[in-house]
């Protein structure tokens, strides 16, 4: 069965892509969250600056108005002292001239000022209405500091009348100076004057007001999108560190941990799981265990090369050494050191495939007659020469395998000298004792055979 096919489990490209996907999905929802965060700070810091700066300009045109009637109205309720000299009162015409050249207090540059701002039409109907009525204020300000100024000794400074604005004061020049000054005094105090005032002091705050509440329900649309995408932004650092940790997870428990499982199994020569990890890991388990199989396979040829006798199928000698390498127990055992007879000159006269011919029948007569369920008891340890060993035997048996021998010779047309031994405790006298008793006589049966040259005797 193709391997690929076995392999089981989760590909790796079908976890590390989607995460990857996902966690790049929360880095752009990361990204997007803190542009639009910084925008909507940005945006609603500038909206504050410029809600106070418009702010400040109305307060301008609230207390700029306040403070010039104030000082108006002070100058010309006493535009001299009262003294012999009737000194002018440069104090109370000082006071008014420095709010009057403060431009950023005028109505024209409040006016100019207020209408870089994105109000509402209730809004700058309230300030335009309050501007007029600072103008109209402003008006009769100028009427009455011209009536001061044409009070007959009293003449105001240059520098004064030419920042003043002209006002037409033709009909009111036959008036004497205390109604002239009574006059000026009047238009600073009449209701017009006071209800112009009103409509500054009601305008402005009402337009504070207005422009305060909508400022203040502005941020708070802006304070709730950036709650909300501060709340996308923690969401995602969030999700972004459990994909993190589910991959971690899955890559140890599926890679790491099976890897390192490998590892060990590896170094005790060991299969390999082939589940519970990730199918690359599951691959690789299933190609290493493909390769230990076939090497275990090709060491099963080497050992049985190295340990069994090509021709016959025997162990060798190398595997009859090994045997007894092994310390003998405490039982009984009987050795027959067996040897072809007439090999030599077969191979001569016949030729050597003749001479493989005998060794193979050689050696089924000696399996048919010695050979127990292990298979590993008879050992061909030479050309011509083969060793059998039996254990847990009774002497009494070795007849009867003796009697099999000699049938199964004359079945497979074989003359093989044959010589034993036989002890009852092997561990006291071990095996190499006894496989020398038995080539001892094993070679006085072979004198024996030639001797008498005996077809059925006992070889």
């Amino acid at each position: 069965m193709d391997k690929k096919r076995q392999a089981k489990g989760l590909h790796s490209i079908v976890v590390f892509i989607p995460t990857i996907v996902v966690i790049s999905f929360f880095y752009v929802l990361i990204l997007v969250s803190t542009i639009l965060i910084n925008v909507d700070t940005t945006s609603m810091e500038e909206a504050n600056a410029s809600i106070t700066e418009c702010i400040n300009n109305i307060n301008n045109l609230q207390g700029g108005s306040s403070k010039l009637s104030a000082t108006a109205i002070s100058f010309a309720h006493m535009p001299y002292l009262p003294n012999p000299e009737k000194t002018l009162n440069t104090g109370a015409l000082n006071s008014y001239m420095s709010e009057f050249n403060d431009d950023s207090k005028h109505p024209k540059t409040i006016l100019v000022n207020l209408q870089k701002y994105d109000l509402d039409d209730k809004t700058k109907k309230l300030l335009d209405e309050a501007v007029n009525a600072a103008y109209a204020m402003a008006e009769a300000q100028a009427h009455a500091f011209r009536l001061i100024n044409s009070i007959s000794f009293i003449n105001l400074p240059d520098d004064v009348m030419k920042r003043i604005p002209e006002y037409d004061i033709s009909n009111e020049l036959d008036l004497t100076d205390d109604e002239k000054q009574k006059l000026a005094l009047e238009l600073l105090l009449n209701l017009s004057y006071s209800n112009n005032q009103r409509i500054i002091s009601e305008n402005t705050r009402t337009a504070t007001d207005i422009i305060t509440l909508t400022s203040s329900q502005k941020n708070s649309e802006i304070n709730q999108r950036i709650r909300l995408m501060r709340g996308f932004l923690w969401g995602s650092i969030l999700l972004i560190l459990i994909s993190n940790l589910l991959l971690f997870v899955i890559l140890f428990k599926k890679l790491v941990f099976p890897i390192n499982n490998f590892s060990k199994r590896i170094d005790n020569n060991q299969r390999l799981e082939t589940e519970h990890s990730l199918y690359e890991a599951n691959h690789l388990a299933i190609a290493y265990n493909a390769l230990l199989d076939r090497h275990k396979e090709f060491e099963n040829e080497l050992r049985n090369v190295a340990e069994n006798d090509s021709l016959t199928g025997l162990p060798n000698r190398y595997c009859y050494n090994e045997f007894l390498k092994i310390p003998p127990e405490e039982k009984s055992a009987a050795v027959f050191v067996l040897d072809i007879n007439n090999l030599k000159f077969v191979n001569d006269t016949y030729g050597h495939a003749k001479g493989d011919e005998l060794i193979k029948n050689a050696s089924l007569c000696i399996k048919k007659s010695f050979l127990d369920a292990s298979n590993r008891n008879c050992y061909r340890v030479g050309g011509d020469e083969f060793i059998a060993i039996l254990e847990n035997i009774s002497k009494d048996d070795i007849d009867s395998y003796i009697q099999a021998f000699n049938d199964f010779q004359k079945e497979y047309n074989v003359s093989i000298a044959m010589g034993y031994s036989y002890t009852d405790n092997i561990k006291e006298v071990g095996y190499e004792k006894l496989v020398t008793r038995a080539d001892k006589n094993m070679y006085k049966n072979k004198k024996e055979c030639y001797e008498h040259r005996m077809e059925n005797a006992v070889c």
